[in-house]
């Protein structure tokens, strides 16, 4: 099982719109639900590949 958690982590995950994330973890999945599909914003901080983020 742990090794199982461990792929679940850290593999990268598709959705529909061909966004992937990665290291998601039942938090992260819940944001991504909130703010990525209900709200349609992605979150560039556990985007794959990375994204560069201009502050």
């Amino acid at each position: 099982m742990a090794a199982e958690f461990y792929y679940l982590k850290l593999s990268p995950h598709a959705l529909r719109d061909r966004t992937w994330y990665t290291r998601v973890n039942p938090d992260l999945a819940h944001r991504i639900v909130r703010e990525h599909l209900v709200q349609g914003q992605p979150i560039k901080d556990h985007l794959y590949p990375p994204v560069k983020v201009e502050c």
